[in-house]
């Protein structure tokens, strides 16, 4: 039984090992074309799911039931014809925000060094660096994008390598199981007693 359950717990482990370490390496190659295709499939799921909201909005004969479909299948639908459209421009949204709040932070950094309620030089440095990483992240949005992507390739790259070193020690266990060879496992015989 336990034997089994070593066994079946490497499969499922070999397994999640191969696909982190495949869709990190997808990750480290093709990040802009993998991000692109990723937010795609998003997209469809997002149709798919306004269509549904739309069928249940023209199906339904109550008006308040009817009217909780409509945010929900018009929103749906808008991001994901967005989505579809133009990928680019949406992936490119968030690394805009956060360069955008990065840049007025470092502007305010600069402001507050400047007035002495802050250690001058190592604000001012953090605050331009700050500044810099934001000014990058606008002018450069799906390339900081595919930058993230590439750390999480690697990232999930060395998950897998660390589930594969984890797997040869659960197949350790289970041969020593099967063998009877496990020193830790300390086999008794057991006996009742009455405490009377």
């Amino acid at each position: 039984m336990i034997s089994q359950l070593l066994i079946h717990l490497k499969k499922e482990s070999l397994v999640a090992a191969i696909t982190c370490i495949v869709v990190g390496i997808l990750f480290i190659a093709w990040p802009g074309g993998l991000l692109t295709f990723l937010l795609r499939i998003l997209a469809l799921i997002l149709l798919i799911e306004g269509v549904i909201c739309l069928v249940r909005l023209i199906r339904s004969q109550d008006s308040l039931q009817r009217n909780s479909y409509v945010l929900p299948m018009a929103a749906c639908l808008f991001v994901g014809l967005l989505l579809l459209a133009a990928p680019r421009f949406v992936a490119g949204i968030f690394p805009v925000i956060i360069g955008l709040f990065l840049l007025f932070h470092g502007l305010k950094g600069i402001a507050t060094a400047r007035h002495g309620s802050r250690s001058t030089m190592g604000g001012i440095l953090g605050s331009v660096i700050m500044m810099i990483v934001g000014i990058l992240l606008i002018a450069r949005p799906f390339g900081a994008l595919k930058v993230l992507m590439v750390f999480v390739g690697i990232a999930l790259v060395y998950d897998g390598l660390v589930m594969f070193r984890l797997t040869g020690g659960v197949s350790e266990k289970a041969r020593q199981f099967r063998e009877g060879h496990d020193k830790n496992i300390i086999d008794v015989d057991y006996k009742e007693e009455d405490i009377n």
